[in-house]
């Protein structure tokens, strides 16, 4: 896999840690060039979205970071709900017109996924 920066190498991440936040918890699973965010429900992610750096340009800006911090390790960040992958960060792929339109550039949202996991869970 090549990378934007030269001389780079990839990283493999291995980790299994809880993390409790304000909006609730939050499991943190690393499993080589993927790190999976999994909440209970979808209440967990709205939440931390209300105290997110307000406004758009500043979200933006926030989630350019994290996508250059991505590509430096070529990693990928899955946002899941219950089992249900809701939201996938890429440093390579941007979103579409659905998350432009929520403010989340370069999120790629799972439209049936996230469907599901607001109609089913809390």
């Amino acid at each position: 896999m090549s990378s934007f920066f030269p001389g780079h190498r990839p990283v493999d991440v291995f980790a299994d840690c809880t993390v409790d936040t304000p909006a609730g918890r939050i499991d943190v699973t690393g499993s080589g060039r993927t790190i999976a965010l999994t909440a209970s429900g979808t209440r967990t992610f709205r939440r931390l979205l209300k105290v997110s750096p307000a406004g758009r340009g500043r979200r933006a800006e926030l989630l350019r970071r994290i996508r250059a911090g991505l590509a430096l390790g070529d990693l990928t960040v899955s946002v899941r709900s219950g089992r249900r992958e809701i939201a996938r960060i890429e440093p390579r792929l941007g979103g579409g017109l659905l998350s432009r339109y929520f403010g989340l550039p370069g999120v790629r949202l799972r439209p049936a996924g996230l469907l599901v996991s607001l109609l089913t869970n809390r």
